[in-house]
């Protein structure tokens, strides 16, 4: 166990190494984006990635071009596009990516707990519970696609109740509330979650008389997140308009 040490410190440089490798292994075996396989039958990834295709075009979102999902994700479609446009290859990369940023994240939280080797371990194990779910179907989802997010949030709120420190606290507000306008930017269903995590914690914090700390952390939560919401809202105005 490493106490009340910053446990992304304590990773090393081989662990991030091996992670790296063990996700281009196991997104290029799972994930039907990988160039084992010919075929994409995914419906969903296939439109972001003609958005992608179509923005790099010089088409224009939300009025040349029209879906429900946020502008943060058609710009990630545009960089696989921008990678490859005339294959997955790119979706593919940006995968491998946010697994490996997932499981270095889901490592360091591992590590407050076990040792160097049982972190790196657990981390890997994490692949079995993450592509045997739902929202991964055939790869390049967007609830994929938050991930790292997901367990960047996790990381501060594990990290801040072992440390008990306001660095920690800060951390885990400013996390959560980028990661909340983020995925408000492609997907609103997975940021009011992370929302409703950050105001359970300051009420928690209120109620354990840590009141200059709830409020520090509630003022922090949307100051991250609202440029973020505002985009996003401006998105689904230009929707409304072009109908």
């Amino acid at each position: 166990m490493t106490g009340k040490n910053d446990s992304m410190a304590m990773l090393g440089w081989k662990i991030p190494l091996t992670l790296l490798i063990w996700s281009v292994i196991v997104i290029g075996a799972c994930s039907d984006t990988s160039p084992l396989y010919s075929f994409y039958p995914s419906p969903d990834p296939s439109i972001f990635f003609m958005f992608g295709r179509g923005l790099l075009h010089g088409l224009l979102p939300y009025v040349e071009m029209a879906d429900s999902k946020g502008p943060l994700l058609v710009w990630i479609y545009y960089a696989a596009a921008w990678i490859d446009g005339h294959s997955f290859a790119g979706i593919f990369l940006i995968q491998c990516v946010t697994l490996f940023t997932t499981l270095l994240l889901a490592c360091g939280t591992a590590r407050f707990y076990l040792s160097q080797r049982g972190s790196l371990l657990a981390s890997m194990l994490l692949c079995l519970f993450l592509f045997d779910s739902f929202p991964f179907q055939r790869g390049g989802g967007v609830e994929e696609l938050c991930w790292p997010g997901m367990a960047a949030v996790v990381y501060g709120l594990v990290r801040y109740f072992r440390m008990r420190d306001r660095r920690s606290l800060l951390f885990l507000f400013g996390t959560a509330g980028v990661f909340a306008g983020a995925a408000s930017m492609m997907k609103f269903s997975i940021a009011f979650p992370v929302c409703a995590l950050g105001g359970v914690l300051c009420l928690w914090l209120w109620w354990n008389g840590r009141r200059k700390e709830a409020a520090g952390g509630a003022s922090r939560l949307p100051g991250r997140g609202c440029p973020l919401f505002g985009l996003a809202g401006i998105q689904r105005c230009l929707e409304r308009s072009d109908e």
